[in-house]
């Protein structure tokens, strides 16, 4: 896969994530793997090229490119992912039942639930 393609889809999809579609004027959307393929330029976009291209929009585009199952991909804006809630060092260490005492101090409880 030549690097020119992967960075015609990056360009691509930066340009459809600030596209006016769907009812939203801007931002996250998905794309099926045929899609994906289209925006590569090839007939079949293989596992490999999928992850190079994930890397390229993350790295060039600031998007994160991710498969979310049933060959649908999604692409969300790098900055909006690092606002989701954080999950509290406590309830991590409730569900895998590790010791409170192994926990860091100054757990952020007070931005769970920011969005």
């Amino acid at each position: 896969m030549a690097r020119a393609n992967i960075d015609a889809a990056v360009t691509d999809l930066t340009s459809l994530h600030a596209s006016n579609f769907g009812g939203k004027r801007m931002g996250r959307f998905r794309v099926d793997r045929e899609q994906v393929a289209a925006l590569l330029r090839v007939k079949v976009a293989q596992d490999k090229t999928i992850r190079l291209l994930s890397e390229a929009a993350l790295n060039d585009a600031d998007l994160v490119f991710s498969q979310c199952g049933n060959g649908l991909y999604s692409v969300v804006a790098a900055r909006k992912a690092t606002r989701w809630r954080k999950v509290p060092r406590v309830v991590l260490a409730d569900l895998v039942e590790l010791e409170t005492d192994v926990l860091l101090p100054n757990d952020d409880e007070a931005e769970d639930g920011d969005s």
